[in-house]
């Protein structure tokens, strides 16, 4: 018979997740020199994008975090694919990325944090990750000041996937957080 006091492996998690994250520096760093940018036009606004930087970036591109909606807008950020990159070397996997980069009017269908989500800041993605890969990915995704982390990891396995993001506090909640879907 389970204790009542005994925590659940998300209680558990959450508060190593804690402990980890509250020694990781969270705020939004510089550009760094040398990176490269290129202007894009999308619906009348500019937009700023990153392009492609194998020595920095060897195992991810640019293109995979674009807006799924077919609108082709990709703002995400530099210093986030530098967390993301050392999460990779780290764990020696391949991470795909399911989704990175969405429109507001893309993030409002098709999901409930409506126009405003962590995915259209440019510093959130899904990750397409299950069983040993998955649970590798949430002991150091911490570690690489990642601050939002939402598990799916329930039915086919090719629904799998952990959200990722580095966002500071927000008004709904200090970070770090982590939930399930």
């Amino acid at each position: 018979m389970k204790k009542q006091n005994s925590l659940t492996w998300m209680q558990k998690f959450t508060r190593l997740f804690r402990q980890i994250a509250g020694r990781v520096t969270t705020h939004s760093l510089p550009l760094p020199s040398g990176t490269k940018r290129r202007t894009i036009l999308s619906r009348g606004r500019k937009m700023t994008a990153i392009k492609d930087d194998p020595q920095r970036w060897p195992n991810f591109k640019v293109s995979e975090f674009a807006c799924k909606c077919g609108c082709g807008t990709n703002l995400i950020q530099p210093h986030y694919l530098d967390r993301l990159q050392g999460l990779r070397t780290k764990v020696g996997e391949p991470i795909p990325v399911g989704s990175g980069y969405r429109c507001p009017k893309h993030n409002q269908k098709v999901s409930s944090t409506g126009p405003n989500g962590p995915h259209t800041t440019g510093r959130a993605s899904d990750v397409r990750v299950s069983h040993q890969l998955a649970y590798k990915i949430l002991q150091e995704a911490p570690r690489f000041g990642f601050t939002g982390i939402g598990v799916a990891q329930k039915g086919d396995v090719k629904g799998r996937f952990i959200h990722l993001d580095d966002l500071p506090d927000r008004p709904r909640g200090p970070r770090p957080h982590v939930w399930s879907y």
